[in-house]
């Protein structure tokens, strides 16, 4: 895997991770408008990476593709995004 495609899986990876915990922080804290201000921040920004992700490397996930995607053909991955995190085989 280059060292670009792990570096935006990663900055993906952590932006997935702080929003699901400020869902949960805004779950019992619904008023926090820091809180929300950057759920939606986090969550704009983590939009953008998997489509920038998506149109490099393949989509993420295996569903919610784009009906001008599916008018191109099924794209077959080279590998999954997970394999060959931070190792060598």
């Amino acid at each position: 895997m280059s060292k670009q495609k792990e570096a935006l899986l990663r900055e993906i990876q952590e932006l997935q991770f702080t929003t699901v915990e400020l869902q949960l922080f805004l779950d019992t804290h619904p008023d926090d408008q820091r809180a929300l201000a950057d759920y939606v921040e986090y969550s704009k920004k983590l939009q953008e990476l998997i489509a920038q992700y998506s149109k490099m490397y393949g989509p993420l996930i295996g569903y919610g593709v784009t009906s001008e995607e599916l008018d191109k053909g099924y794209r077959w991955i080279d590998s999954w995004p997970w394999e060959d995190l931070g190792g060598k085989r």
